[in-house]
């Protein structure tokens, strides 16, 4: 079960660590330099040998930097996912148009980023499409991370007006909350959480757009 702050256990080693975020041991070896005393320990092994684990409350501030992917990582799933699953976050958002298609998921959260865009400056968006549970159709969940440049949930929600249909008592069409603190994780990895059919992260012009990365659909 997660914790607050959305990780499974106290205390990680240089291998949990390196499965968490997308970093490279290099970079894992810099980051521990400063830590402090009473946040890191040395246990053994079976075999005897000492190794070194981190508690989970410094790995956010160790290795969570606030950055965009590179060329090489943005084309591999696994690798965007942990970059997703780490970002920090402003809004956690899913839209269930009714009977859209994948192609038909990704204009909308293509559109939808557009017009994100003109309102504001500074926009880095993550969206994932998945398979209804109850039919052949698709939904697509999104992220959004203003910076300093915030966007209003009314201002989303005006823009939303226009790509899926409105709320009604029995079904949610469409869903726009502030990612708050007590998500920890845990809104980025439901974002992610089963087979992705269609992923993109898209940034604003200070960034180079990302590649849509397609999936084969699979029976």
């Amino acid at each position: 079960m997660l914790n607050r702050e959305g990780y499974e256990k106290e205390w990680y080693n240089k291998i949990d660590i390196l499965n968490l975020f997308p970093i490279k041991e290099t970079t894992y070896k810099l980051r521990i330099k400063n830590i402090p005393t009473d946040k890191t320990r040395f246990v053994k092994s079976i075999k005897g040998k000492e190794t070194r684990e981190i508690h989970y409350s410094v790995l956010d501030e160790l290795f969570n930097k606030r950055r965009k992917l590179s060329s090489n990582e943005k084309s591999k799933l696994g690798h965007t996912i942990k970059w997703v699953n780490n970002h920090k976050w402003n809004y956690f958002c899913n839209i269930k148009p009714v009977k859209a298609t994948i192609e038909e998921n990704v204009a909308k959260m293509k559109l939808l980023f557009e017009k994100l865009s003109i309102i504001k400056k500074d926009i880095t968006f993550f969206y994932s499409i998945e398979k209804n549970s109850t039919n052949d159709y698709y939904h697509s969940h999104f992220l959004i991370d203003c910076r300093k440049d915030m966007v209003s949930e009314e201002e989303i929600a005006i823009i939303l007006e226009y790509l899926v249909e409105p709320n009604t008592k029995r079904e949610t069409k469409n869903y726009v909350v502030p990612y708050d603190i007590t998500f920890g994780k845990k809104g980025a990895i439901y974002s992610t959480k089963t087979k992705i059919y269609a992923f993109d992260v898209l940034y604003h012009n200070r960034y180079k757009q990302q590649n849509n990365n397609e999936l084969k659909k699979t029976n």
